[in-house]
Formats: structure tokens, sequence, C-alpha cells
């Protein structure tokens, strides 16, 4: 009897072999989550800075790629319901943009005067 092992995703319910016939792929380490943490670890690192603008790469150096990272990046924000994380749509930044930078009048009680 011969014993054939089969890896299945969880997320997706498939082995890894129909998951890459479904989608037309013929090689190895796709469909593994890969750039999904990569868009959680570029949101985290925003959100650990806020108000540094985030540079990222996806781990397939190409443009295509990038572009797909940037989607899925833009996907967690909305499934994770995230607030003012700026994503450029012309670069490959991302920025958690807290700060508001507007001005504000601060008006002084004449009874919190120290020295009166």
């Amino acid at each position: 009897m011969k014993v054939v092992k089969r890896r299945y995703n969880k997320l997706i319910g498939k082995s890894a072999t129909q998951q890459m016939l479904d989608a037309g792929i013929h090689e190895q380490g796709r469909r593994q989550g890969t750039t999904t943490a990569t868009a959680l670890r570029v949101i985290a690192t925003a959100i650990q800075n806020p108000g540094l603008t985030i540079e990222y790469q996806d781990h397939h150096p190409t443009r295509g790629a990038n572009d797909h990272l940037r989607r899925t990046i833009r996907e967690c924000i909305v499934l994770l319901d995230l607030k003012y994380i700026r994503v450029s749509p012309r670069d490959y930044t991302v920025c958690f943009d807290l700060w508001d930078t507007g001005d504000f009048i601060i008006d002084r009680d004449e009874g919190d005067d120290k020295d009166g």
C-alpha cells in the first residue's frame, strides 16, 4: 500500500496542486499567504510609526506584484476597519496619518492662572 500525503490550504479548502491548477499557476510557492503577511507587516509598521511614510515592495519586485500588494494592503485596511491609514495611489508608500495639523485656539480661564 502506498501512502500519498497531500497538503490542503485551510483557508481555501483545496490542495496546493488544485489551487495552482485553478489559478493557472504551475509553480511552487504560490497562494501561501506571503503577500498577505507582507501587507499586514507594512500596515503594522505604519501604525507603529505615525506620520512617517513607509515604503514597501513585494517579494517579487515587479510593478505588477507591487500593484497587487497595494490592493492587498487596501483590502486588509477595509476588512480590519482601520482608520487614518493613507495608501498612496502613485507610489508604493503607506502612512498612518494620526495627527491633525490644523490650527487650534485654546481659551484660558482666568481662574487657571497660577500667578494671579
